[in-house]
């Protein structure tokens, strides 16, 4: 992702540093690696910090979101998610944090250890989970937020489309196709695509 000021945020797997990447001098910065952490997924928030999903696979171990500093890397909080947040989507309306978990990596017991098919919702006014919205207990999860905000969409593998409502968190099933669907956009929905 790259922010207002033109820097590039790239996460990395086996447990590298999340690199800022500075266009104008060329150079990168390495940020801090939480311990045993693999991070997933990134967004940028107006305020001088960047969010980060946790990609951890252990079920020893807590799922949460990462919240870091922009300016010098370093880790501002780390609030509890109910499952691995794999997908980090920001709403800047309401200042939150969506994320879910998708498991067509390969690894069966990635998700759902805690919640199964859960959606997260994190204020960034307080760095705290304020709820966790049951979608759907399939795995492979894909998300889009619609252009004016008002719905975070997610993609289950029983062929629906799980559609909650940003402002009261009621969610609505939209069936799709017999099918797995792989992927979802919302017209003005700009951010980065998975691509399997």
């Amino acid at each position: 992702k790259v922010d207002n000021l033109g820097f590039l945020y790239a996460v990395q797997d086996n447990n590298m540093p999340i690199r800022k990447f500075d266009f104008t001098s060329g150079t990168f910065t390495d940020f801090v690696q939480a311990p045993g952490v693999i991070y997933s997924d990134v967004e940028i928030l107006g305020n001088n910090k960047i969010v980060v999903g946790d990609n951890e696979r252990s079920s020893a171990s807590p799922d949460y979101i990462t919240i870091l500093d922009s300016n010098s890397g370093l880790i501002v909080s780390t609030p509890t998610a109910s499952e691995v947040a794999r997908h980090v989507v920001y709403e800047k309306l309401r200042n939150r944090i969506w994320t879910i978990c998708d498991d067509v990596s390969g690894f069966p017991s990635f998700c759902n250890q805690n919640a199964p098919g859960a959606v997260d919702v994190f204020d960034m006014n307080t760095n705290q989970r304020i709820i966790s919205i049951p979608v759907n207990t399939s795995d492979g999860h894909f998300t889009s937020l619609s252009q004016d905000e008002r719905y975070f969409y997610v993609t289950n593998f029983n062929g629906t489309v799980s559609a909650i409502d940003t402002q009261n968190f009621v969610v609505s099933s939209i069936p799709i196709s017999t099918g797995t669907p792989f992927g979802i956009y919302m017209q003005g929905d700009n951010r980065v695509k998975e691509v399997r």
